[in-house]
């Protein structure tokens, strides 16, 4: 019977250990995932539930963006051709149709523009025989085209003592 005694203590012991396991680790180990599941499960099911609404909200205005952009590329490329052929328009409404000239038509212009020239020239040129009036000639042109300093003018004695220098 003291055997029995022995493995009925053994036993209680061993209830007793047990029990104080269950208090010790189990329970806090319990309470940690009751609060968990009563609290902190909600709040992080309504965050992720919020993020992945935001994500679909941003996808969904993502699209609608390039949906915009492109429509406002295909606005700006319509306008511009639009311009474009109006410019066109006011351009062919304002010149007429320029013709190819040849290379003789070119040549036979040139030859006429330089005769008309000379022929300007020689009728606007007087025939100057003199050298003097050669001479004063050269002096204006000099005189109106010149970039030079100009000597300084002889001072008046009466302009000199009535400015008090």
């Amino acid at each position: 019977m003291a055997g029995a005694w022995l493995a009925l203590a053994k036993d209680a012991i061993a209830l007793f250990g047990g029990i104080c396991l269950m208090v010790n680790v189990l329970l806090p180990i319990a309470a940690l995932a009751l609060q968990f599941a009563v609290f902190d499960a909600p709040e992080l099911l309504a965050r992720w539930w919020a993020s992945r609404q935001q994500q679909e909200e941003l996808a969904r205005l993502a699209a609608q963006l390039e949906r915009l952009e492109t429509r406002r590329e295909r606005m700006r490329v319509r306008r511009k051709d639009r311009h474009s052929e109006q410019d066109d328009a006011k351009q062919s409404a304002r010149r007429p149709p320029r013709r190819r000239r040849t290379q003789e038509a070119d040549e036979d212009a040139l030859m006429d523009a330089k005769s008309a020239l000379v022929s300007q020239a020689e009728a606007t040129e007087p025939s100057e025989s003199e050298p003097s009036q050669q001479q004063q000639r050269r002096r204006h042109h000099l005189s109106i085209y010149s970039t030079g300093k100009k000597p300084p003018r002889p001072r008046d004695a009466s302009v000199a003592s009535a400015s008090g220098r």
